[in-house]
């Protein structure tokens, strides 16, 4: 099994400016809700998901 990051927000919020990306797809077992500490390579897991 591996695992993908995909970041919806940083810091502030989104980007001021934003473009256009084509379309991907991928196929997720679960959904994890992560939180980062700001300023720390440490990371929070918060809940989980299944998909299935």
């Amino acid at each position: 099994m591996s695992e993908a990051l995909l970041t919806l927000g940083y810091r502030d919020g989104l980007p001021v400016e934003r473009r256009s990306v084509e379309p991907l797809s991928f196929r997720v077992e679960a959904v994890d809700l992560v939180a980062s500490l700001v300023g720390h390579s440490e990371h929070r897991h918060l809940e989980r998901w299944p998909l299935k």
